[in-house]
């Protein structure tokens, strides 16, 4: 009986996703692209940095203002950077046509628990 408890328990989490097999720990990533895969599809660097400033400083954090030039034009993000460095980043993006009050509110207490936030604004257009 116990064993089939054992089983079920198992199968359970295993297929709720509650159940994690690790990756190999010393993958390094994949190998980086040939430069005539950049040159043949006419590949440049999608995202310029027009503009970076600092706009707000916590004791838990830092928010930075970030403009980048892309093909659509600029687009501003609010990067909440914390003062010790992680590998997390959570996107947080307005409801459409809202307003920032509420991403600011959540990317604030996410930076504030450890994790860096990024808000995309969108614009009206």
């Amino acid at each position: 009986m116990n064993r089939a408890v054992a089983f079920v328990a198992l199968l359970t989490f295993g297929l709720t996703g509650c159940f994690v097999v690790p990756g190999n720990r010393h993958y390094e990533g994949p190998d980086p692209r040939p430069k005539e895969l950049f040159v043949r599809y006419g590949y440049s660097e999608p995202y310029a940095l027009l503009r970076h400033e600092v706009i707000a400083e916590r004791d838990e954090y830092t928010v930075h203002q970030i403009t980048l030039g892309t093909e659509a034009g600029e687009t501003i993000l609010d990067y909440y950077q914390n003062k010790t460095p992680n590998e997390e980043l959570i996107f947080v993006f307005p409801v459409l046509g809202g307003r920032p009050l509420m991403s600011r509110y959540f990317a604030g207490y996410f930076a504030a628990h450890g994790f860096d936030c990024a808000i995309v604004h969108r614009s009206n257009e």
